[in-house]
């Protein structure tokens, strides 16, 4: 199974030195005491306000500058593939303990170097090989801040068995503030939204013990030498209402400047949003109504069809700061039609281009062997984003008042078009990703 997404592991992989700013704020490995340090302080009781946040430039910045470097990564030099992509930093971080396990000597230091991090591997009693990831350098300690924790042990046998265990314990992403509770909807959408799961090959005999903690998970796998972790599938699901209808029959979709495609479309009366016009690109914003989060989408004009070349091409800070000037002042009533990327799966070797940057380091690098026995081979995101379907006609052509008109603008989006999400108050950007063929995109519901 697979989402109108692609995935990101090798995401991080793709920065190379000096081109992962944004994730080196987000990962840092860090000791266990600073983690209960952290989580002792977000459970201290909410003031009676909340201050002002003031969010660093690195925040701001990140919104553009992550896309263009993965999408680049994650492309193909075969002109004739044309593919979908979805980014989720939360889901790259957790896949990172997995590379960084059990990776020592030179395989070590040349995928630390890759990923730009300085690890500091601690080993407790009876344990090996810990790993812990968390990423609260992102904001300062008096602001929200996300919080993504790996943790990976190899145990000795404690289960009467020969074979050594792996026990993988994934801390969901949440965002809180140190000293700030949050609210009782946002906490629950973020639980909804993070749904992140880790499924092995065989489930009836690698499974061992599955246990829900809150918004803890642990997974404990046993790792036989004729068995592998063969697929990592990270689940991300919301929900969302919003004024949409689908079409009955389907359309064209202008894939490149050649190249047609036929895909269903959506058609949606979205009103009082964002309408932001530039040379090299039309954007505007649909709500996620009750959920604190917007989705952005982004059509690049004047016939651009790359959506690689694009996605680079907007990671001047500078244009983020013209969208958030634009959006103090230009609103409108959007009638916006645009293909059903809902409820879609995709999947893709994400590690494909991982090996082959692999290939190219000197020294003996294993990217297969992440730990002993323990491989990698596939890793799948999986994200499913339901709209649910009201009345697009509703009250339509009734937009205009003859005390106070409001204009009403039609967005057609038939070519490849760019998306993020973002938690909107906080500019927390959640998701990005870009559609450059919708009718690859597999229509049907994820499995729970």
């Amino acid at each position: 199974m697979r989402v109108f997404t692609h995935t990101l592991l090798i995401v991080l992989c793709g920065f190379g030195s000096g081109k992962c700013q944004f994730f080196r704020n987000m990962i840092d490995l860090v000791d266990p005491f600073h983690l209960l340090h952290s989580r002792q302080e977000a459970s201290t009781p909410a003031p009676p306000s909340l201050e002002p946040v003031v969010k660093p430039v690195e925040v701001e910045k990140a919104i553009f500058q992550i896309s263009g470097k993965l999408q680049a990564l994650l492309g193909t030099d075969n002109n004739q593939v044309i593919e979908n992509y979805l980014i989720s930093p939360i889901c790259a971080i957790n896949l990172l303990g997995q590379f960084l396990l059990g990776n020592r000597g030179n395989a070590s230091q040349h995928l630390e170097n890759l990923l730009g991090l300085s690890p500091k591997p601690k080993v407790a009693k009876r344990e090996v090989n810990v790993v812990e990831l968390t990423s609260d350098h992102l904001y300062n300690e008096k602001v929200y801040h996300p919080v993504f924790h790996w943790r990976v042990r190899k145990r000795s046998s404690q289960l009467s068995r020969p074979n050594p265990h792996y026990q993988v314990s994934i801390r969901n992403a949440l965002v809180y503030q140190r000293n700030f509770d949050l609210s009782a909807y946002w906490k629950s959408n973020a639980a909804d939204f993070y749904k992140t799961l880790l499924i092995t090959s065989d489930n009836t005999s690698a499974l061992l013990e599955w246990r829900n903690f809150g918004t803890r998970t642990n997974l404990l796998i046993e790792n036989l030498q004729n068995q592998a972790l063969q697929l990592s599938r990270f689940q991300i699901e919301t929900k969302f209402n919003a004024h949409f209808t689908e079409e009955e029959t389907e359309d064209v979709f202008r894939v490149s400047r050649y190249e047609r495609s036929r895909v269903k479309y959506m058609q949606g009366l979205i009103r009082n949003t964002l309408f932001m016009n530039t040379p090299d690109f039309t954007l505007t914003v649909i709500p996620l109504q009750g959920q604190a989060l917007h989705m952005y989408i982004m059509l690049p004009r004047n016939d651009i069809y790359n959506i690689h070349h694009f996605s680079e091409s907007i990671e001047d800070f500078q244009t983020f700061k013209a969208i958030q000037e634009e959006h103090k002042y230009n609103f409108l009533d959007l009638k916006i039609r645009l293909p059903n990327i809902f409820n879609c799966t995709e999947e893709l070797d994400v590690l494909k281009g991982l090996r082959s940057r692999s290939a190219n380091l000197e020294g003996s690098f294993n990217l297969n062997r992440v730990a002993h026995d323990l491989k990698l081979t596939h890793a799948v995101q999986q994200l499913q984003i339901s709209i649910s379907s009201k009345d697009a006609q509703e009250k339509m052509g009734q937009e205009e008042t003859a005390e106070n008109p409001v204009p009403l603008v039609n967005l057609q989006v038939t070519t490849p078009f760019l998306f993020f999400i973002m938690q909107e108050k906080h500019k927390i950007v959640l998701l990005w990703g870009s559609i450059s063929d919708p009718s690859q995109l597999v229509h049907r519901t994820l499995r729970p």
